[in-house]
Parts: structure tokens; C-alpha cells; sequence
């Protein structure tokens, strides 16, 4: 491998380190939350343990930079796939139309199809990326305090 590659390889591994430790962090401020709050009186008594813990982990846990973190890693992973599967049928096209000679890959025709499809692809794979966080996006803390209490703001 070259040096890039390590280079990659380090910084992503140095991210899932980083995100494991602002996750554990998080996990463990969760229960001295969960006790202020109790002996401050902003949750009921009737308010469950686990229902807190989801909360404050789904509101105060890195989630934006976690799925970043996993929105990079497919990326890296599965976007050179994709453009060779787009390769590999595109080649495949080619053979089956008499093999014209403006369309064999590498030519103009390729490389501008090529640069639409990567440019498509990528924005493909941040719309499935954004809105599976958009469609799981965490509440404000204090939002979910008042709902846990049954204290309904008409937000």
C-alpha cells in the first residue's frame, strides 16, 4: 500500500477513536444528568431511567458526526465499486453495440458519462445519508425533559 492509503487508514481510525470516546463520554455523563435533574426537580419522579437515557444519548451524543464518520466510510468503501460496476457495464454496452470507436471507454463520451454518473452517485449517497439523519433527528434536551414530564408546549 502507499503512503495515502496508511494516511487514510490512520485518519480514520483516529475519527473512530475520537467518536468512541465523545460516545463513552456521553454514556457516563448520562447518569450524574440523570441525577441532577432528579434532585433538581426538572424530572418527575415518575420518569423512567430508560426513557431518560435514550434521550439524552439521542440529544447530546455526537450523532451528526457519527453519521458523517459512516456517510465517509461507505464512501470510501463502496463508491469505487460503483464506478466500476458503472465500468464494467458501460464496457459490456460497448461490445454489444458493434464497438464504435467515440464510445470505448477512456474517450470523450465515456469520460463526460463518467463524470455525470460519479457526480449523481455522490449526491445519491449524501440524500440516503441526510435523510436518514434528517428522519431520525435528535430533539432539543430541554424540548424532551418537558415531553418525559407530560409538559406538552404545543412544539
Amino acid at each position: 500500500m502507499t503512503l495515502a492509503a496508511y494516511a487514510i487508514i490512520a485518519l480514520f481510525a483516529g475519527w473512530a477513536l475520537f467518536l468512541g470516546l465523545k460516545w463513552r463520554a456521553t454514556y457516563r455523563a448520562e447518569a450524574s444528568s440523570f441525577e441532577l435533574f432528579r434532585q433538581t426537580g426538572e424530572i418527575k419522579p415518575s420518569v423512567a431511567r430508560e426513557d431518560f437515557k435514550r434521550l439524552y444519548l439521542r440529544s447530546e451524543g455526537p450523532r451528526f458526526w457519527t453519521y458523517v464518520f459512516v456517510s465517509l466510510v461507505v464512501v470510501v468503501l463502496v463508491f469505487p465499486l460503483v464506478l466500476g460496476l458503472f465500468n464494467l457495464v458501460w464496457v459490456y454496452f460497448w461490445h454489444r453495440s458493434g464497438e464504435l470507436p467515440w464510445f470505448e471507454a477512456g474517450q470523450l463520451v465515456h469520460g463526460l458519462i463518467f463524470a455525470m454518473f460519479s457526480v449523481a452517485a455522490m449526491f445519491a449517497l449524501a440524500y440516503v445519508a441526510m435523510r436518514a439523519y434528517h428522519s431520525n433527528r435528535p430533539q432539543k434536551l430541554r424540548t424532551g425533559l418537558k415531553r418525559l414530564n407530560g409538559e406538552h408546549d404545543g412544539d
